[in-house]
């Protein structure tokens, strides 16, 4: 059995890993009621509320292992250790995805002051927000460990019900109806919730009973949201979708919160038990999430690419046949090429600091 691995933590991040291929496969499908098939766009919904939950759980593993007030920590270390494996990448994956979209896909020269700029307002490619997320959250990490060392239970669980309040519900409701309450609440907006909720829940132990519930709240979660979703596009509420589905909307929250409970319910340690080739597989996979995440936007589009077609005579993506066959093959073939694409970067001296 390996030694040193929390390994609920590194299965969370290869299905979390796979739920954002997942969402990033079928967001051209999900966007396109009205325009494709309903039963296409169905699939396509559902798949989209099932996987909105993948950046959150990222979240909260992070904060299940920084903010822990029993283990040791430097903040200088910390930053040291932490900031050159967010930064380097983001400065490297910003210009690459600008030279792709622009030079390549639409002939046009590169604007280095408007590259700049975009850099420094986060206006880059869309998947890459999460660099600048997780930045904030990084160097908030001592007052947060502060906040978890000094304070009991129940205020960190205050902390947690006003934030799922202000996000879930409040805001939601805000948004649709176009209002905005006066109370001043951003302290309490944002992915910090999930930063110590990550630590929180982890503090818990969770049985076969509280797996059965985590389930049947996922599944009532993403059929409601579904339905919801539905009901916005066919009443010409498409401009609020995304309360629904937003990474901190009520349901995501959810949705988030029943998966973590699920897999960190099951005994893992007793189930792999000295089936060391799975969990070579298990470590290798999850040491490669964070790199699969920056470079699998490029293999999404290379797929279904003229250059691909041309070689292939066909594209793969969610159009392929019918999406029962596009899109998991799309995600199939993005998780094995993005995961062979990290493996050879991370031999390279150098580039091994592109995809750490």
């Amino acid at each position: 059995m390996q030694t040193g691995r929390i390994i609920f933590a590194d299965i969370l991040r290869i299905i979390a890993i796979i739920a954002v291929i997942t969402l990033h496969s079928t967001v051209d499908l999900f966007r396109s009621y009205g325009s494709v098939n309903i039963d296409w766009w169905w699939l396509g919904n559902i798949l989209n509320c099932s996987s909105k939950w993948a950046v959150p759980i990222f979240v909260m593993l992070s904060g299940m292992l920084l903010l822990d007030p029993s283990k040791s920590f430097s903040f200088k270390s910390f930053l040291n250790k932490r900031l050159p494996k967010i930064l380097i990448p983001l400065f490297f994956w910003t210009i690459f995805y600008e030279l792709y979209i622009v030079v390549l896909i639409n002939k046009l020269n590169i604007d280095l002051p408007q590259l700049i700029k975009n850099i420094y307002t986060g206006e880059v490619h869309f998947h890459l927000w999460f660099l600048y997320m997780i930045i904030g959250l990084y160097l908030f990490t001592p007052i947060f460990r502060y906040f978890i060392k000094t304070h009991d239970e129940f205020e960190i669980q205050f902390f947690l019900c006003i934030w799922f309040i202000v996000n879930g519900i409040v805001n939601s409701l805000d948004t649709f109806f176009d209002i905005q309450n006066g109370f001043y609440l951003n302290l309490f907006v944002g992915f910090s919730g999930y930063y110590v909720l990550g630590y929180y829940l982890n503090t818990k132990l969770y049985n076969r009973k509280h797996r059965y519930i985590a389930i049947a709240t996922l599944i009532f979660s993403v059929a409601t949201s579904a339905i919801l979703i539905f009901f916005l596009f066919t009443n010409n509420f498409a401009s609020k979708v995304d309360i629904v589905i937003d990474n901190i909307s009520l349901f995501t929250i959810i949705n988030t919160i029943c998966i973590f409970i699920i897999v960190k319910s099951i005994d893992w340690e007793s189930l792999l038990k000295n089936n060391t080739s799975i969990l070579n597989i298990i470590k290798s996979l999850s040491l490669s999430s964070y790199g699969i995440y920056l470079i699998h936007i490029v293999i999404i589009y290379l797929l279904s690419s003229n250059i691909f077609i041309k070689i292939f005579k066909v594209g793969i993506n969610y159009k392929l046949v019918h999406p029962l066959v596009g899109v998991p093959l799309t995600v199939i073939l993005t998780v094995i090429l993005s995961y062979f694409s990290v493996q050879i970067l991370k031999k390279i001296k150098f580039a091994n600091n592109i995809v750490p």
